[in-house]
């Protein structure tokens, strides 16, 4: 531990208490409130046809999820997912056993929103699984080519249109196996839309994992 640190003490960015480990930027007990879930999604809310083969949300959107999301999309705090991943290895390795992934790539911002943001927040996500889960990486697999509006108060419908045809692929995907991933998925329509580019150059499955989902908090 640094001078730094002793001087000012790293606290949890949830809680406020002491951390052990400077990097570690959540407690455990903070971590300790999110259950894992790792659960598949069979059925999307997407409107037109559905591009994905399947979907894994780590956990349920709760008050400290929501936390450490805005912290990662907001407060540049990108260590926040190697935090999560590190801490649930064993049970993302469980949710992914059983396909061979030829390549993961992160769900792409716009160039003006990646400038506006300064980062993609879930290229940490991409580079934890292709390091742990020894997947290669692809980092420009796509890239979205149209300006968006936030999905955020947009119905399923509206979704839809919002991200169609607003992505173009970067490089040959032909009988491939890809892993999207992404932080949040509520209806799924930004990932369907580049799953559907994807599938329509000749990729055998794509799949999906993100980090949350509120969809299935009242199930």
């Amino acid at each position: 531990m640094g001078l730094i640190d002793l001087l000012y003490p790293p606290v949890c960015e949830i809680c406020g208490e002491k951390l052990a480990y400077p990097a570690y930027l959540v407690c455990d007990d903070c971590l300790d409130q999110v259950a894992f879930k790792g659960y598949s999604l069979d059925t999307f809310s997407i409107h037109g046809d559905v591009a994905l083969d399947g979907a894994w949300c780590l956990t349920d959107f709760v008050p400290v999820m929501q936390q450490l999301i805005h912290l990662l999309k907001y407060n540049r705090r990108t260590r926040v997912v190697e935090r999560l991943c590190d801490f649930w290895t064993s049970e993302i390795s469980r949710c992914l056993d059983g396909v061979a992934y030829d390549r993961v790539a992160p769900i792409p911002l716009h160039p003006r929103k990646a400038r506006e943001r300064g980062y993609n927040q879930v290229a940490g996500l991409a580079r934890w699984l292709g390091v742990y889960q020894n997947i290669p990486l692809s980092l420009d697999l796509l890239a979205r080519t149209r300006y968006t509006t936030t999905q955020t108060q947009l119905n399923a419908e509206k979704r839809h249109s919002n991200v169609s045809g607003a992505f173009r692929l970067n490089a040959p995907v032909e009988g491939m196996n890809i892993l999207l991933v992404d932080d949040v998925l509520t209806t799924g329509s930004t990932a369907n839309a580049c799953a559907a580019v994807l599938k329509a150059t000749g990729a055998r499955r794509i799949d999906l994992l993100t980090l949350a989902t509120p969809s299935q908090m009242d199930a």
